[in-house]
């Protein structure tokens, strides 16, 4: 098995070059080549993103395809990914799931290194985009559900990485996740009590509330830098007067 614990990260192609050229199947005569510049890219979303708003954004954003095929490709959630995994392959973890999976590509890294991995995500072009790219190059079906399956069937392992920034409360989805697994890894941002500016696509995280929240549902076991983030894995605590 091929696993991001060594110096290989986890990438779905070689390069980014068969990632481009699987969107531009998918979107045909739609596909915006001046996106595959970074920096283009980044534009257009921040332009999107003032135009739709923090909440119709991801439900109808095309620009975030690209962005978020040039974040797989980049080395910031290596240290975070090598963390999953290795924790996986210590403890025989086999079923994860990906929550918030936007276009899929970090979990099909995952399922080419032999991880079965379901994708939850808001009904969104992301999560359809990922549905048709994991036919076409995995001949998979019925693996991306919409968020409100989530917990629907019980996973080894839930990872939500770049999602709880996007999220205004994230102190209530925290069940959620330990709602669907017994371990959770998550990555935060810097602790910003500050309210949030209304432009921003990110919320600041108020650690103050954040993380008793995610202690109230599970133990701490490992927590290292991940890029500018934090990436943390918890073990889901007992429910009392089970069974």
């Amino acid at each position: 098995m091929t696993t991001a614990t060594g110096r290989q990260p986890l990438r779905a192609y070689g390069d980014i070059g068969p990632a481009w050229q699987r969107l531009a199947a998918y979107l045909g005569e739609d596909f915006r080549s001046g996106l595959t510049d970074f920096e283009a890219c980044c534009t257009f979303v921040e332009k999107e993103f003032a135009r739709y708003g923090p909440e119709e954004f991801y439900r109808s954003s095309n620009g975030y395809l690209y962005e978020l095929t040039h974040f797989h490709f980049s080395p910031y959630k290596d240290d975070f990914f090598r963390m999953v995994t290795r924790f996986a392959d210590a403890h025989g973890l086999r079923t994860l799931g990906d929550v918030g999976c936007g276009v899929g590509l970090d979990a099909q890294a995952l399922m080419r290194a032999g991880y079965q991995v379901s994708l939850y995500d808001m009904p969104c072009p992301s999560l359809d985009y990922a549905a048709w790219r994991l036919q076409q190059d995995m001949g998979t079906k019925d693996v991306t559900f919409p968020l409100d399956h989530l917990g629907g069937r019980r996973l080894d392992l839930v990872y939500a990485v770049d999602v709880i920034e996007h999220i205004p409360d994230p102190a209530a989805f925290a069940g959620r996740l330990f709602g669907a697994a017994d371990y959770v890894a998550v990555n935060f941002f810097p602790h910003d009590p500050r309210p949030w500016d209304g432009k921003d696509m990110h919320y600041p995280e108020n650690h103050w509330t954040l993380l008793p929240a995610f202690g109230r549902h599970g133990e701490l076991l490992e927590a290292g830098i991940s890029g500018a983030t934090v990436g943390t894995m918890w073990r889901r605590r007992a429910v009392s007067g089970a069974g």
